[in-house]
């Protein structure tokens, strides 16, 4: 003889296998099909580096680097995240025009969204 409240705990349990096998499944394919549409529609662009500080090789360290694009930031006093354009040169080398205002894109400009930490 089956207790009631035996039955109601086996359909309980029977939902909780497929709904975790869904998940599992669920968000690599997501994460795989964002990252197929960004590489159908992707551009290559290059962002400068600047070295900050040389440290010896003999300690293991090599250099400190920075993004010059986080320099006209911090100039500016940037909100902590928002977006900026840029222009590319002949290298596809990212150029700081501007923080984003709302106002028309040139035809060689591009958005790039960015988030300060620690003011870097």
């Amino acid at each position: 003889m089956v207790a009631q409240g035996d039955s109601e705990s086996g359909m309980t349990k029977s939902w909780i296998l497929p709904v975790i096998s869904f998940v599992v499944l669920a968000v690599p394919m997501v994460w795989i099909i964002q990252f197929e549409r960004l590489a159908l529609h992707d551009q290559t662009v290059l962002l400068p580096l600047t070295v900050v500080k040389l440290i010896s090789i003999m300690l293991g360290d090599y250099m400190a680097l920075r993004y010059p694009l986080a320099g006209d930031l911090l100039r500016m006093n940037a909100p902590e995240q928002g977006r900026l354009v840029v222009r590319l040169n002949d290298r596809q080398i990212a150029d700081f025009v501007r923080l984003e205002d709302g106002s028309a894109l040139a035809q060689d400009e591009l958005l790039i969204n960015y988030h300060q930490r620690q003011g870097r």
